[in-house]
Formats: C-alpha cells, structure tokens, sequence
C-alpha cells in the first residue's frame, strides 16, 4: 500500500482509502535489485529488474527497509525521482526503460531501449515529458528508430530536436499544447545518411550537424547560434 486514509463520518460511519503502491524504479544496491515507488517507498527487493520498470542510475542508497522510504546519500534525487515520475505519468509516457539521475541538472530518460530524452534543468517536466510523447507518436516516428530526443528548450523556446543514431540532427516545432508543428525539410542529409531515418515532419535544424554539435546551446544574446561562425 503506498498511502491509507482513515475518514470518520457522524454518528457511526469510518470510510478507509487505500491507494496502492505501483512500481517506479529498480535501483541496483548490494547485488540485487531495490523496487520502490514513486514516493520512494521500498516494496521489496529482487535479482534483477522487474519488467516494464525502469532501472535508475545515478541514485546511491544509504540505508533501504521493506516497506519503508528508502534513504539515499543524496536527498534531492529522491525528490527528483518523484518529480520525474508524477510529470512521467501525467504526459502519459509509457515504455520508460531507464531514468539516469548521475548528473541531477540535467537527467535523460530512455524511451524503449532505444531512445535516449534529454530533459535539461528538471524544470517544467510534465510539459517536456508531453512534447516527448507527441514526438514519439506522430506518424512519421518509426519503430525501429533510434537516438536522441532534446527536448530541454521544449517550454522555453518551443523548439525540440532530434539525431537518429545514423543521420542529421534536425528541429521539431512545437506548440504551446507541446504538439509538433509539422515542418518541411529544409536541408540535405550529409552524405551517407539513410535519408529514411529521418521523420517527414522534422526539418533539418541550421545549428546541427553530422559531428553531434550540442543542441542546446544558445548565444549570450538568447539567439540560435549558428554553425558557420
């Protein structure tokens, strides 16, 4: 059970909500696995992953007890873990393989083994985490495609990107209902790039390129910096 709530209604009336606990994590600790929830609550302990349960990094653990919260060397992960989560399931995010916590500013989701989302400042998740999920199931988002999808700028500036493992990195448009605005191509594909693995409704972003050049970057100015110099 993760939380129990005991109601008393006049004259002789005790009303008891029972929310169960759900699985959220698996933390690796002392050879075996611990499986907590959202809340951090330790619901028990395993060899191995639970399927369809996320594996968390960057998470050390100090002292862990069935059925209590589990106690981490760093407190704010812990509440990172639970942001991270509640914004997680009120997008509607499914498929969530691993949460990497190892650098706490900046964590990344992996969506189905095969796609790695870049959150940026643990800011405005749910409305990052949306954007993620519109990108993930357009049309023109293949099953077999793998990268990385940025969506750090999803709510400052309305613009995610996303670099197949084999190809160019190109811009996604979003809107203020974190939806993609579908856009045509507006560059070629370097030479050599499968031009399949390239969704239909991403342009291809003027600031990438083929050498993985960091996306999120800006100009001290608040501009898009430019690739040319």
């Amino acid at each position: 059970m993760e939380t129990v709530r005991i109601k008393r209604k006049i004259p002789s009336t005790v009303n008891i909500e029972v929310t169960e606990a759900q699985a959220a994590g698996c933390i690796a600790y002392q050879n075996q696995y611990v499986i907590i929830s959202g809340s951090g609550k330790v619901l028990e302990f395993a060899q191995a992953p639970l399927e369809g349960v996320p594996v968390i990094k960057g998470a050390a653990i100090k002292e862990a007890e069935l059925s209590e919260e589990i106690v981490l060397e760093d407190e704010t992960v812990l509440t990172l873990i639970s942001d991270v989560e509640t914004a997680r399931a009120a997008a509607g995010l499914a498929s969530v393989t691993e949460l990497d916590l190892t650098n706490p500013v900046s964590p990344t989701i992996t969506y189905d083994g095969r796609i790695i989302i870049k959150l940026g400042m643990p800011t405005d998740l749910e409305y990052k985490l949306q954007t993620a999920v519109a990108v993930l199931t357009s049309e023109d988002m293949k099953t077999a495609q793998r990268g990385t999808l940025d969506v750090s700028l999803a709510a400052d500036r309305g613009r995610s990107y996303f670099k197949p493992e084999y190809g160019t990195a190109s811009q996604v448009g979003t809107s203020s209902e974190a939806g993609v605005q579908s856009e045509e191509a507006s560059a070629q594909t370097a030479a050599g790039s499968d031009l399949s693995s390239t969704p239909e409704n991403i342009s291809s972003a003027p600031d990438a390129s083929d050498s993985g050049a960091d996306l999120t970057n800006t100009g001290n100015d608040g501009t898009e910096p430019s690739s040319g110099g």
